[in-house]
């Protein structure tokens, strides 16, 4: 399922994103048109590789379809990745190997690491994020401390 995107102006920068990483080396595999639809903006899925770490559009959020795809030589230098920005609410880790992701899940300065899986939402499981990317959480029973306020009732009887 694909929606639009929030509004014009968050379409038109992801495209500048994209057109800018381009500009930069970047390449286009699949996506990277825009529409308009029955008065939604939509983003083609844009499927990108030859992007460098230091390109806006791996520095800077635009909830929009694009995935930057960025070989890494090592753990160590994915997780420096990762961690190199200003915002962190979710990573995510795609390999077999229970304890890799373990070891990237305790590294990764994120509020919400997926393994083999990204963006899902569970009930049960707090949403949140680490740096500029939001404050508190939501979901889960640590969602309500944000919206409710404890009473502590002491009771005596007699």
């Amino acid at each position: 399922n694909l929606g639009p995107l929030v509004s014009e102006k968050a379409t038109k920068y992801a495209e500048s994103q994209i057109q800018s990483a381009v500009k930069a080396g970047a390449k286009i595999v699949s996506g990277g048109h825009a529409t308009k639809l029955s008065g939604g903006f939509f983003l083609e899925p844009t499927l990108m590789v030859d992007v460098k770490q230091d390109m806006e559009l791996m520095q800077e959020e635009n909830f929009a379809p694009i995935l930057p795809v960025m070989p890494v030589d090592s753990m160590e230098q994915a997780i420096q990745f990762v961690n190199d920005s200003k915002y962190g609410l979710t990573s995510a880790i795609f390999t077999k190997d229970m304890n890799k992701a373990k070891i990237f899940a305790e590294n990764v300065n994120t509020g919400t690491v997926f393994m083999n899986r990204c963006d899902y939402l569970d009930p049960a499981l707090p949403w949140t994020g680490v740096k500029d990317s939001g404050c508190g959480s939501a979901l889960s029973h640590l969602g309500f401390l944000s919206v409710t306020r404890a009473k502590a009732l002491h009771f005596k009887k007699g």
